[in-house]
């Protein structure tokens, strides 16, 4: 017994009389997902972006002045022993930044966790910020806070052959991005500068004692050398405020939002919104002849007409 087996190929001409005979649905549909997709853009709490350029102070002139006053005494000293281990100051920088370490001091701060994972609204005219009731009995564990925080509030885009750093700070209020944008930069300055100044200031201690108690005095200019240099670390600590980054272009509280993008997210949301009613018709032709053809009918102004009457 032979069983012949129906073709369910579909040709271009097939699928335009797929979409001929149901017009009207993919139509009708198409304009469902154009009306639910505009209700939520306009719905749906927008987010601001506040942006910032940034540059890592390498310190390369102290660097060499160091390794140009120690040159002559190699000898005596493993000089390479010193060194960074060929890790840039730049990408020291930029580790330090988006360290765990670095974001406990962020963490830390009550109000920095409010801001960021408390906001419930922000009204643009009055320029208000309303938080959750009882948002402290929900804050995050510190893991969690960091992740969630790093994937969607701070962006960080490094360029290792320029050493410029591109950051970018997300929140419901355009305020509160720029000022935390300031806060952000103006806390890893110091938190590094910090760090650096107590290590320098044990340093300066330990050469001290160890010049006192020697004298050799090609160990004794040595140590004078290191001293300098620690010194010369201390003063910039003590003299400037971009110690780690200098600031190229500065956070500004941005007036349009970042997202949603309701043009995009309509046109989206429209298109997707057709091609399943597109895909539903063809399934459909393949299961019966009739397809969608009565939602062509119920839309007839003609039996409109009719069951009106």
């Amino acid at each position: 017994m032979v069983i012949e087996q129906k073709d369910s190929s579909m040709t271009l001409k097939d699928l335009f009389v797929v979409i001929k005979d149901n017009f009207t649905f993919i139509l009708g549909v198409m304009v469902l997902g154009f009306v639910l997709s505009a209700s939520y853009s306009l719905i749906v709490t927008p987010i601001y972006a506040s942006t910032a350029l940034i540059s890592p102070n390498t310190s390369e002139n102290s660097s060499k002045g160091l390794a140009s006053a120690l040159s002559d005494f190699s000898g005596l000293i493993d000089i390479s022993s010193m060194s960074s281990g060929g890790v840039s100051r730049s990408e020291v920088a930029y580790q330090k930044l988006m360290s765990k370490e670095f974001f406990r001091v962020l963490y830390e701060n009550e109000q920095f966790i409010k801001d960021f994972f408390a906001v419930r609204n922000f009204d643009v005219d009055s320029k208000e910020v309303t938080y959750y009731e009882n948002w402290e009995d929900s804050k995050p564990h510190f893991q969690k806070a960091y992740e969630d925080f790093h994937r969607i509030n701070f962006n960080v885009a490094f360029n290792r052959k320029t050493g410029l750093v591109n950051l970018i700070l997300k929140n419901k209020s355009s305020q509160l991005a720029a000022k935390w944008l300031k806060e952000i930069i103006q806390q890893v300055n110091n938190y590094v500068k910090e760090e650096e100044k107590l290590e320098a200031e044990s340093s300066l201690k330990f050469l001290q004692e160890r010049l006192s108690e020697t004298s050799v005095i090609e160990v004794q200019k040595v140590i004078a050398a290191l001293i300098q240099q620690t010194l010369q670390k201390l003063m910039l600590a003590e003299v400037t405020d971009e110690y780690l980054f200098d600031v190229i272009d500065e956070p500004f509280v941005p007036d349009y939002r970042f997202s949603p993008k309701r043009t995009q997210l309509t046109m989206i949301g429209t298109i997707s919104f057709g091609i399943f009613a597109l895909v539903l018709s063809i399934f459909s032709s393949f299961r019966s002849p009739c397809s969608f053809k009565w939602f062509g009918r119920l839309m007839d102004p003609k039996l409109q007409t009719a069951i009106s009457s």
